[in-house]
């Protein structure tokens, strides 16, 4: 049950309504494109159609990979094989939505490199958004110029996230790993996941991770 209601959060009602009538119906009616229209940003109304369809595509094609790649990383940590599908497919939404929300008491602490690194790049892909990904797509198909949205997006995450992540290396003085200090920063931004003990942080280290929320937020 939490499952489907991070899905159904994350894709939105307007997106999962209209994309269940074109589904039925093969078209969109004028009234519904306009009602999608209007809450996406930089979208034109013959867009509608594609933009619903890839939000569908990209939503469930991420989540399935993350999902076979969390699998063959929580069976690496000694799970049986039906125990790592199920953890892999929870966690694999549980990224992609952003909730961060994980079925272990000290969420991922203590797991390796793949469970790590998956649930970073699931958690960036969820968390720019569909407008930014369709644009990428877009650029790289038909050679399309980026808009400043998408530029602002790609140049503002790509900062924060290596900014925040070598300040987190730096004030931990070496007893945070590269890789978790770079998880601790991708996953404050947008998500809840940890893979260190927070109690154990450098209050500089904590007090730039609630700064991140007050961003986000």
């Amino acid at each position: 049950m939490i499952l489907i209601l991070m899905q159904l959060g994350a894709i939105g009602i307007m997106t999962l309504s209209s994309s269940f009538i074109l589904a039925v119906r093969g078209k969109i009616s004028l009234k519904h494109k306009i009602s999608f229209f209007r809450t996406q940003e930089n979208s034109s109304l013959h867009d509608v159609n594609d933009i619903l369809r890839f939000i569908l595509v990209i939503t469930f094609v991420s989540e399935f990979f993350g999902a076979v790649l969390l699998s063959i990383g929580f069976a690496a940590q000694g799970n049986s094989f039906w125990e790592s599908v199920h953890q892999g497919i929870f966690h694999s939404v549980s990224a992609f939505c952003n909730p961060g929300f994980s079925t272990y008491d000290s969420s991922l602490m203590g797991m390796n490199d793949i469970i790590k690194y998956t649930v970073m790049a699931l958690i960036i892909i969820g968390g720019i958004g569909y407008h930014v990904i369709y644009e990428l797509v877009k650029k790289y198909k038909l050679k399309k110029r980026l808009s400043l949205h998408t530029k602002i997006v790609l140049l503002t995450t790509t900062s924060l996230i290596f900014g925040a992540a070598l300040l987190i290396f730096i004030f931990e003085r070496g007893q945070v790993s590269i890789t978790d200090s770079l998880f601790q920063s991708v996953t404050a931004r947008t998500a809840g996941f940890n893979t260190v003990n927070l109690l154990n942080l450098h209050y500089l280290s904590l007090f730039l991770i609630i700064f991140f929320f007050i961003i986000i937020t």
